[in-house]
C-alpha cells in the first residue's frame, strides 16, 4: 500500500502511473485471502482511493468501488469521488459515475451493499450539483435515475441508434469469444450469456421500430414498479429531489408520483 501512496504522491507530474497503480489495486480485489487479516488489508486500501482516483481524475480503476465497501464510511467515500467528477470535473459521463449509477438503483441485483447506501450516497451529491453545478441538474438525473432505471426519454431515431450501437457491440464481444474458444461448432447459449443478450436486444429494436409508444410505456411503467416495491430506490429518489430542491426534474418528479399512487393502490 505505501507503494501505491508513493505513487500517487506524484501523481501532479506522473500521470502515466495510474496503471501501476490500478494493477497493484487489483491485488487487494484478487488476491489477499480471507479472514481478519484480509479484511484489516481491504480496510487499509479503502481509506486512501478517495485520495488515488482523484489524483488520477482520468483513468477508471475498476475495482475502486468494491474496495471502498470494505472501508469505513463508504458512502462518505463515495459521494466524495463522485462530486469530484461530476460537479468539479464536469465529467457526468466518467465510469466511476455510471458504475455509483448502476449500482444504486440495482437492478440485476448485484450491488445490496450499494443500493442500501443509496440515500447517504446521492443526497450530498444532489446538493452539490444544486448549490455548484445547477446547469447539470437535467444531466445529473438522466444518468442517475432516468438511464439506470431504462426509462430516459430518448425519440424514436436516438433509441433507434442507442440500440443498434448496443447490438454492435454485443457482436463484437461475441466474436471475440469465438476466436477465444476456437470451437468448430457455433456458439450457443450455453457457451456465453452474449447469446441471449443478442437475441433480446434484437427482440426490443423490432420493439422500438414497430411500436414504440407501447414500448416507451412498458418501461415507464417498469421503472415506476422498481421504485414503488423497493424502498431503497424509493428513498435514493427521494434524496435526489430533495437535494436538488428548489431545482425541479418533471421526469424524477413524475417517477416518485406515479410510485407512490402504486404503493397506495397495492396497500
Amino acid at each position: 500500500m505505501s507503494l501505491i501512496a508513493q505513487m500517487t504522491a506524484a501523481a501532479k507530474h506522473r500521470q502515466d502511473r495510474a496503471v501501476a497503480v490500478d494493477a497493484l489495486m487489483s491485488l487487494y480485489f484478487y488476491h489477499v485471502s480471507y479472514g481478519d487479516v484480509a479484511k484489516g488489508l481491504r480496510a487499509d486500501i479503502g481509506r486512501i482511493i478517495p485520495e488515488v482516483v482523484m489524483a488520477f481524475p482520468a483513468h477508471s480503476f475498476p475495482f475502486a468501488l468494491s474496495l471502498l465497501s470494505h472501508g469505513a464510511d463508504p458512502a462518505e467515500h463515495i459521494s466524495r469521488i463522485t462530486i469530484f467528477h461530476m460537479v468539479e470535473r464536469g465529467d457526468v459521463a466518467h465510469n466511476f459515475c455510471q458504475q455509483v449509477a448502476e449500482g444504486v438503483i440495482d437492478l440485476r441485483r448485484d450491488y445490496k451493499w450499494l443500493r442500501e447506501l443509496g440515500s447517504a450516497i446521492m443526497g450530498p451529491v444532489a446538493r452539490a450539483v444544486r448549490d455548484n453545478r445547477p446547469e447539470l441538474c437535467d444531466a445529473f438525473v438522466s444518468t442517475f435515475v432516468l438511464t439506470p432505471l431504462h426509462c430516459n426519454p430518448l425519440g424514436h431515431e436516438d433509441q433507434i441508434e442507442r440500440l443498434e450501437a448496443d447490438l454492435s457491440t454485443l457482436r463484437a464481444r461475441l466474436k471475440s469469444f469465438e476466436k477465444w474458444l476456437k470451437s468448430p461448432m457455433p456458439v450457443t447459449a450455453q457457451d456465453t450469456p452474449l447469446v441471449l443478450d443478442i437475441s433480446e436486444k434484437k427482440e426490443e429494436l423490432e420493439r422500438v421500430k414497430n411500436d414504440f409508444e407501447a414500448w416507451t410505456a412498458e418501461r415507464w411503467d417498469f421503472a415506476v414498479r422498481q421504485i414503488a416495491t423497493r424502498p431503497d430506490n424509493r428513498a435514493t429518489l427521494q434524496a435526489i429531489q430533495t437535494g436538488l430542491s428548489p431545482l425541479l426534474s418533471d421526469e424524477l418528479g413524475q417517477l416518485l408520483s406515479d410510485a407512490a399512487k402504486v404503493t397506495l393502490d397495492n396497500g
